[in-house]
């Protein structure tokens, strides 16, 4: 890259995830059953591209899913502040 390129810009994706994670610091009351209901309808979706064989919904979906359990679990970490690790 030479210095008269410009630099790339941050993915639209990068900047609402960044604003997600301060609204769930934010946020005392969350729908937990909403957050769950939408990772549930995106592994529905998930299995559905997957019985097509749609190699591109498959990867956008597993997109979507982990993005969304992500966003889930740690709206249900938020009021933990260091989470316990079990070792056999």
């Amino acid at each position: 890259m030479s210095n008269s390129e410009p630099l790339p810009q941050p993915e639209v994706d990068e900047v609402v995830d960044e604003v997600v994670d301060e609204v769930v610091d934010e946020v005392v009351d969350i729908d937990y059953e909403a957050m769950a209901e939408v990772v549930k309808i995106g592994v529905d979706r998930l299995l559905s591209a997957t019985k097509r064989s749609n190699g591109k919904q498959i990867s956008f979906q597993v997109g979507e899913v982990s993005k969304n359990l992500i966003a889930f679990s740690k709206a249900c970490m938020a009021g933990i502040e260091m989470p316990r690790i079990v070792r056999p």
